[in-house]
């Protein structure tokens, strides 16, 4: 089966409560890591790959508002107002509030209205697109749409307002002291994530009669049946450096190997 819009990979989310230290840490374990600038309540940073994916490093700006976060989120505000209004910010605001750690990816559509249109995807409950920005520390304002299926477990969608280079640069420092090039393959856990399989193959276009091994944009999903394997978990192709499982302690809490 194969997509009507083709998707690629676009970024995978990790959540910390201090991007300072996040910044530090990513450092230490031989990444290169960009400041992304402010959105809102939030600033990130940015570790780019040669494949144009990365991995995104995003915390609230100040203690007071991880706090307030935390707060609502483990009362269930948001999963209330989600049930009674349902809003792509609902799922943001869950990542704000809940635990450190990887906790969301995103796959890049060149029209958004297309794919949220196609047969495969109204049955997903796609929100309606909603604008976003975000300041870089030289000025640079970028623009972009997001939208998301109601299910929490399937990936979110970007779409590219202001130039795709202006967000990822082409001259990005991918070079990394670690010798990762790539993020080669993605670990999904069965009963947390794949519970409904042939929704998350139908979503992604993904072919219905694979096996465990699937692809999507050159990177390998992997399913896990390990009941307490994290809900997602990424290992990264390096060229010669060392490998292994990297420490938690300074990975936020994420799941990251390189092969």
């Amino acid at each position: 089966m194969k997509s009507d819009v083709p998707l690629k990979i676009d970024h995978f989310v990790i959540v910390v409560t201090d991007l300072d230290q996040a910044i530090s840490n990513f450092t230490e374990l031989g990444f290169n890591v960009e400041r992304g600038g402010i959105n809102g309540p939030t600033h990130n940073a940015i570790i780019f790959f040669k494949n144009q994916i990365y991995i995104e490093l995003i915390a609230t700006r100040s203690r007071f508002s991880r706090i307030i976060f935390r707060g609502l989120f483990l009362l269930g505000v948001f999963h209330f107002l989600d049930f009674i209004r349902p809003s792509l910010y609902w799922r943001f605001a869950c990542w704000l509030g809940g635990a450190q750690g990887l906790r969301d990816w995103s796959i890049k559509s060149d029209d958004i209205d297309e794919f949220c249109s196609l047969p495969k995807c109204k049955e997903a409950n796609i929100s309606q697109k909603h604008f976003f920005s975000r300041e870089r520390p030289d000025g640079e304002i970028l623009n972009w749409f997001l939208a998301g299926p109601s299910d929490r477990n399937l990936p979110f969608l970007i779409q590219d307002i202001t130039d795709h280079s202006l967000r990822i640069p082409l001259k990005s420092n991918c070079d990394h002291p670690n010798k990762v090039e790539c993020v080669s393959a993605i670990i999904l856990n069965r009963d947390k994530v794949l519970k409904h399989r042939f929704k998350f193959l139908h979503y992604l276009a993904l072919d219905e009669s694979a096996d465990e091994v699937l692809a999507l944009d050159g990177v390998h999903i992997r399913v896990s049946s390990d009941k307490s394997a994290p809900m997602m978990a990424l290992e990264f192709l390096s060229d010669g450096g060392v490998i292994g499982e990297l420490p938690k302690v300074l990975t936020a809490g994420a799941s990251l190997r390189i092969i």
